[in-house]
């Protein structure tokens, strides 16, 4: 990905979206994600329980954790206090016009060692 920003074009839906979107897909790539379709169908058979969150932090990064950790958290938290056991996480990624890209991958890959989990 060409640059060291966040441009405001990345979320034009063209090229540089396809760039930004694979590299959240180095990070937090699943089959379903992988087909690049604007939703998904899932079939789990089985009652299921869902949740989605959202977190504003400053600092992104603080001491003991940052905001990739705490949104996975945050959703797992939701989701066992209901009794569920976590199986899927979906996340919704706010990313600032002018953020370093690299501060993007250390929280994207907070997300995916947090998800692993």
């Amino acid at each position: 990905m060409g640059g060291r920003l966040v441009e405001l074009a990345h979320g034009g839906g063209g090229t540089m979206t396809a760039e930004l979107i694979n590299v959240v897909r180095e990070y937090v790539g699943n089959p379903l994600l992988d087909r690049l379709e604007d939703s998904a169908r899932i079939e789990l058979g089985e009652r299921a329980a869902f949740t989605t969150d959202s977190f504003v932090v400053s600092p992104l990064e603080f001491p003991g954790g940052d905001i990739g950790r705490l949104a996975v958290a945050g959703t797992v938290n939701d989701l066992a206090v209901m009794g569920a056991q976590p199986k899927y996480l979906s996340l919704s990624r706010g990313i600032e016009e002018g953020r370093a890209r690299e501060l993007l991958r250390r929280r994207l890959a907070a997300v995916g060692a947090a998800a692993d989990e």
